[in-house]
């Protein structure tokens, strides 16, 4: 095996251990064992545990950012764009299930969790123009695509999660859904939705019920 072989069996066999244990209970020796070497071979290639880590997490995160960005790139319908990256986001996850695994859920110190959050910020800043024009055509505040925006990373990010586990129904099948909920859901929002009414605004007086004697 050459060393840039060796290498991406390093990074292969490390990516599901961690994926499956989190990176606190896997060691340098459990990634040395399952890929068949030495710890010094290990320590050769990437200087430690977190220096494997971090190489693991950017190859992940760019692998995510590019399917996304391809999607969000294009000039399609605001409609086909919205379903591709979300069948975009299930692709990823389909293919790359350990990866996915790891920058969502298992990571030291939430470093990964926190870059996660910024790739989602970054779909939903490249979404916020598709949304504008959608809501002037339907006499909205375009003002508010912005929130609009972050409302449906946060979605999809949370409908990956599941599904990541769940598997079922298809991509195909959970991708149309979501696409179905949250175009529809855009296209029929009130214009002028009301604001939430204080509690202590809205609570009745207690009556008195005490009786003087």
């Amino acid at each position: 095996m050459s060393r840039a072989q060796r290498r991406e069996q390093l990074i292969d066999v490390a990516r599901d251990l961690f994926a499956a244990h989190g990176f606190d209970a896997v060691t340098i020796e459990h990634i040395a064992t399952a890929a068949g070497v030495t710890k010094p071979v290990v320590y050769d290639h990437f200087g430690s545990k977190d220096g494997l880590y971090e190489v693991i997490v950017d190859r992940e995160f760019s692998a995510l950012t590019k399917l996304l960005n391809a999607q969000l790139k294009t000039n399609e319908h605001p409609l086909t764009t919205l379903q591709n990256v979300v069948s975009a986001m299930l692709t990823y996850i389909e293919d790359r299930p350990s990866g996915f695994a790891l920058i969502s859920h298992q990571s030291p110190n939430s470093s990964s969790d926190t870059r996660f959050v910024s790739v989602l910020d970054d779909v939903a800043d490249e979404v916020t123009p598709l949304l504008a024009p959608i809501l002037a055509a339907h006499n909205l505040d375009v003002d508010a695509a912005p929130i609009y925006s972050q409302l449906l990373a946060g979605a999809l990010a949370r409908l990956g999660t599941w599904w990541s586990v769940q598997r079922h129904p298809s991509r195909e099948v959970v991708a149309a859904h979501a696409t179905n909920l949250l175009w529809n859901g855009l296209r029929n929002m009130s214009p002028d939705p009301p604001l939430p009414t204080d509690h202590a605004e809205r609570r009745e007086p207690e009556q008195d019920t005490t009786h003087s004697h």
